[in-house]
């Protein structure tokens, strides 16, 4: 082989060692579409596929390109062999270094699945597109394959937009003068995108322009850097001749390996250098719900005093939890007598902001007074808090009477080597870093991440003790909550454990945020299935097994 398995192994280990900026906000990137050649596959555990995968990971390792262009190609085998291997990605002019990352390396991890002995592959993202050939293409017009998405013909919208308005010339055809509009802004966005500068230079664009109406039009072009301006031009127009006939206005992109376009009805990409992002994106994610459990179940009228005073306590914790602690735990008790007091708690995850919590407090109470209307005895858990209460006092004690076990989709045999080592390191560590001999009060959170090494995948873990556990009961907890995770979870993606007192969870996707962090996501990527493996075929090496998630 032209590189030594020893020197791929140090790729992975530079992979590991590379640290990234966490951003404030995590965007999941969009696939969009792929291709793969179905002609022209190579063998397993052969110096083709290695430097495939070197190729991919060298594409990992320069996530964001250079600065002005957010472009960067690699080759791997020496040049104009049968085993050369030419990568390549390119990133959305507009978008921030983090988002065009995690793009890229969503973007080889999925290439990986989904053309696994493909010689040649491209996959598009709204944010960025990976490919890899064993022909050079650097510096070259291609054209084909490509994608279209979107458009319509003589649908119900277009028909719709058959209308006509008047002023003082007469009638217009509103969809004719529409349909300038569009011809108009689309000429215009393609000769400043050839125009934006040299090769090598980021050849990106946008351009808005008003429909008739109130309505705008929102355009997109962009040519890879190393095209010449007009090689980049007649990329652009040779993409146009693809729009759909009789295509005005809804959502349409275009893309090709040297070029890509795309008009849609809302902003789309970013302004103003990144501070204004797209239509959509900025909303922070919902609380998930998880499990409830009602215990203690009578018969209590609306006029019960337990009643009353657990609405009194829940109105207080609701109040409350739009001005948490730093620790994230607020507890109250209601009551005078022993046999009408109630207890409660709310916890929330220490990386949601005071808003999150409060709206998972609040929708914590709403479906407790649904789902457990005559319960002296509730719990509730959401990914982002935990919601309970008691007719007896829960503060201060370490409770495992009560556990929520869920696991994620099951790992290929192939992604499963390792990794069992590895979660039970990284969970040793996190647990370390929760507990770590915090006082009574403080707050105890910590996320641990790890590369797994054996497919460049990042696992991603959390863990959580209620502040008023002392740190030797938090690692008790934990220590439970941990085998718990070993008993459901073996063999699985993710796997989350929740106890009244502590919490747990790993997944191969970034599911938390920074402290106080804004969230945009608490769901895995929409990654495609993992494809079926023929055991036959199947025999890759333990350090270049499949990206495959």
């Amino acid at each position: 082989m032209n590189m030594p398995l020893l020197e791929l192994i140090s790729y992975f280990l530079l992979l590991g060692s590379l640290s990234f900026a966490a951003t404030e906000a995590y965007i999941i990137p969009t696939y969009l579409d792929h291709n793969c050649t179905t002609d022209k596959n190579f063998a397993s555990n052969s110096t083709y596929q290695l430097n495939v995968y070197t190729v991919l990971l060298n594409l990992r390792s320069n996530p964001s390109g250079t600065d002005s262009a957010r472009f960067f190609n690699t080759t791997e085998g020496a040049t104009n062999t049968k085993d050369a291997v030419y990568g390549s990605f390119m990133c959305r002019g507009d978008v921030p270094h983090q988002v065009c990352q995690d793009c890229v390396k969503d973007a080889t991890n999925r290439i990986a699945s989904e053309c696994p002995n493909n010689t040649e592959a491209i996959i598009w993202y709204d944010e960025c597109f990976v490919r890899y050939s064993r022909r050079s293409f650097i510096s070259t017009l291609e054209t084909a394959p490509i994608s279209v998405i979107g458009g319509f013909t003589n649908d119900e919208s277009l028909l719709n937009s058959m209308k006509f308005t008047f002023n003082s010339s007469g009638l217009i055809n509103t969809r004719r003068r529409n349909m300038e509009v569009l011809d108009k802004t689309l000429n215009d966005v393609v000769e400043e995108a050839a125009k934006s500068g040299s090769e090598g230079v980021k050849n990106f664009a946008t351009k808005e322009a008003n429909y008739s109406g109130s309505e705008t039009l929102y355009t997109l072009v962009q040519c890879t850097p190393d095209l010449s301006p007009q090689n980049c031009t007649q990329c652009l127009r040779d993409t146009m001749k693809h729009i759909p006939p009789g295509f005005i206005k809804g959502n349409l992109q275009i893309m090709s390996p040297s070029c890509n376009l795309r008009c849609e009805e809302n902003q789309f990409y970013y302004k103003n250098n990144g501070t204004d992002p797209p239509h959509g994106t900025s909303e922070e994610a919902a609380p998930v719900f998880e499990h409830d459990n009602c215990l203690l179940n009578e018969s209590l009228s609306a006029s019960n005093a337990y009643q009353i005073n657990l609405r009194e306590l829940t109105h207080e914790l609701n109040i409350s939890s739009n001005n948490t602690t730093d620790n994230g735990l607020y507890n109250a008790t209601v009551g005078r007598n022993r046999s009408n007091t109630v207890y409660g708690l709310f916890m929330c995850r220490g990386d949601v902001s005071r808003a999150l919590c409060h709206e998972c407090v609040d929708e914590a109470i709403g479906a407790l007074n649904s789902t457990c209307p005559a319960s002296k005895e509730a719990i509730i858990w959401y990914d982002m808090c935990m919601l309970r209460y008691s007719n007896r006092s829960i503060f201060s004690t370490l409770d495992r009477k009560h556990v929520f076990t869920q696991s994620g989709a099951d790992m290929l045999s192939n992604e499963q080597k390792g990794f069992r080592e590895l979660l039970v390191a990284t969970l040793q560590d996190l647990m370390t870093l929760t507990a770590s001999s915090t006082p009574v009060g403080a707050k105890k959170f910590a996320t641990k991440e790890a590369d797994i090494i054996s497919d460049g995948k990042t696992l991603y873990t959390l863990a959580q003790c209620t502040p008023d556990l002392s740190s030797q009961e938090c690692k008790i907890c934990l220590g439970e909550a941990r085998q718990q995770i070993y008993s459901c979870c073996d063999g699985k993606k993710g796997g989350t454990v929740m106890y009244p007192s502590c919490n747990l969870r790993f997944e191969l996707y970034r599911f938390y945020g920074n402290d106080g962090a804004n969230l945009t996501v608490s769901r895995p990527p929409a990654y495609a299935p993992t494809p079926a493996v023929n055991g036959s075929e199947k025999t890759t090496s333990d350090v270049i097994d499949s990206f495959q998630r």
